[in-house]
């Protein structure tokens, strides 16, 4: 046999030996994680990008919730440039909020002061060997008015580029960074999808999923209750799952059912047929909420419930929610 290399074996000891399981994140809602199966890897970057009111900051306080849930010691950095946490919801989603430390737009003002303050978090968090989640909500809301940015664009993008590229050697196998990009239509002679955070967003992360608030839901007095939001994987380095996609219900009160947006994407797999249009109809608003003397009910009868919960343990989503 041959005599393997100083250097095979030098690399192998420095490098194979060291290799472990990456920790991973899950969504918690049962259609996000179909279309995104494998989860989010520690050391990586998520994208979340969207319109107004398209669930980017829920998602983004949903998996916060997520990351402290699954270590006792977990702590979470939430840069908060648009004013999005409120306690209320941020309880309701079961975050401790003696790990979950909020910075305020006025704490962090610059793309350059959320550099120092996300690498402080992530080497220090390494050091002391306890998982570290930063938040970023949003990218896009680091510079300028819209107007400025499309005046100067290229130093925009420059600055972005750089805090993403230096970043990156800061995220260490017990971290993670998420962040959201705001999209806006560009005019013009074919108006355009634009991402108010750039390019650099494109080509830095891992994980990338886009929202889009399609419809809503109202009740007879023509109030609206929820929103259906539609999830599709725009960029994923892990899974094949590329462009998969599915409708989902996040309610203003309960927030998302952790079953809400299988049917829709298991019937537009053709994994399931609803009959009619109608029937399909309640497939993609499956579950919905009523509200009810303060308490949580689906709005669908009893035997559609019964039919969701039957497919998720088919599939086995229960033990990806578990993971």
């Amino acid at each position: 046999m041959k005599k393997k290399s100083e250097l095979f074996e030098m690399l192998t000891k420095e490098l194979k030996s060291k290799a472990k399981p990456k920790k991973v994140l899950h969504f918690g809602i049962a259609g996000l994680d179909l279309i995104i199966p494998s989860g989010i890897e520690f050391s990586r970057i998520l994208e979340l990008s969207g319109f107004s009111m398209s669930a980017k900051s829920f998602l983004a306080q949903k998996l916060s919730a997520n990351f402290l849930n699954q270590n006792e010691d977990a702590l979470v950095l939430y840069i908060d440039r648009e004013n999005a946490c409120e306690e209320k919801r941020l309880l309701e989603l079961g975050i401790d909020m003696e790990r979950f430390f909020i910075v305020p737009p006025n704490k962090c003002p610059t793309i350059e002061k959320c550099y120092e303050m996300a690498c402080e978090f992530f080497d220090k968090s390494h050091e002391e060997g306890i998982d570290g989640l930063v938040v970023i909500d949003s990218i896009a809301s680091f510079g300028d008015s819209k107007a400025k940015l499309v005046e100067d664009q290229g130093r925009a993008a420059k600055r972005l580029h750089e805090f993403f590229r230096n970043i990156s050697g800061h995220i260490y196998d017990n971290n993670l960074l998420i962040f959201s990009n705001h999209k806006y239509i560009a005019p013009g002679f074919i108006a355009k999808e634009v991402k108010s955070g750039g390019h650099a967003p494109n080509f830095w992360g891992h994980v990338a999923l886009s929202l889009m608030n399609v419809s809503a839901l109202k009740r007879n007095n023509d109030e609206t209750y929820a929103y259906v939001i539609k999830a599709e994987v725009s960029k994923n380095r892990r899974d094949e799952h590329l462009f998969d996609y599915t409708r989902w219900v996040l309610d203003f009160k309960y927030g998302a059912h952790p079953f809400t947006g299988v049917l829709d994407y298991l019937a537009q797999k053709g994994i399931i047929q609803p009959r009619n249009k109608e029937h399909f109809r309640t497939y993609k608003q499956l579950p919905v909420f009523e509200y009810d003397t303060g308490e949580a009910k689906i709005q669908l009868s009893e035997r559609n419930i019964e039919k969701a919960k039957e497919i998720v343990e088919k599939y086995k989503l229960l033990e990806k929610l578990e993971k």
